[in-house]
């Protein structure tokens, strides 16, 4: 779930208000079983939905830029959609897509990405674990990557000199445990 702190540090490390997004949704595009059982779920959202056809839903916890190229997919507004992205946005696409279960709904869009993306990436190219690696691991792991995800986890149990975090990714616990238990043994 996004987060349920309403505050969080900025950079100055000031204290800064989560941003909240409040959207507007319909029937039409209910690319998400999450957004369902909210709509028609018996959740508070559901009987003003039920009623009218739309309600407005509020949600907090994720990075603005990921959530609104998610929710433009789903809604076909295509031509607002950038043609490449960052590995970190593609990260954090990734953690909203993993949350409301819409990998369906964005695969074009996430096949063409994780190409572009992959063929400019470093990854194979190792001597060091760095954060890059997980948020390949990531990525790789929601989408069913399975070279990029071997030679993630690959470098990682190589080369990294520390206990492996999941970085606050929603990565399985099973797969952070076994990815550490594989490095502790190829130190000794």
């Amino acid at each position: 779930a996004p987060s349920q702190d309403s505050l969080q540090q900025s950079e100055t490390g000031k204290e800064t208000e989560e941003q909240c997004f409040r959207i507007k949704v319909s029937a039409k595009h209910l690319a998400s079983p999450v957004f369902k059982a909210c709509l028609l779920g018996g959740w508070n959202e559901s009987s003003t939905f039920l009623e009218n056809g739309s309600t407005t839903l509020t949600v907090s916890g994720w990075d603005l830029e990921a959530f609104l190229i998610v929710m433009r997919i789903i809604h076909s507004q295509n031509n607002q959609l950038p043609r490449r992205v960052s590995l970190e946005l593609f990260a954090k696409i990734t953690v909203i897509v993993d949350y409301y279960k819409c990998k369906d709904a964005i695969a074009f869009f996430s096949d063409i990405w994780l190409d572009d993306l992959e063929s400019k990436s470093d990854l194979h190219l190792a001597g060091a674990f760095s954060r890059d690696h997980m948020l390949w691991m990531w990525v790789s792991w929601v989408f069913r990557r399975d070279g990029i995800f071997r030679r993630s986890t690959a470098v990682a149990l190589k080369y990294s000199k520390i206990h492996i975090s999941s970085l606050g990714l929603p990565l399985s616990t099973k797969l952070i445990y076994q990815l550490n238990v594989d490095r502790e043994r190829g130190i000794e």
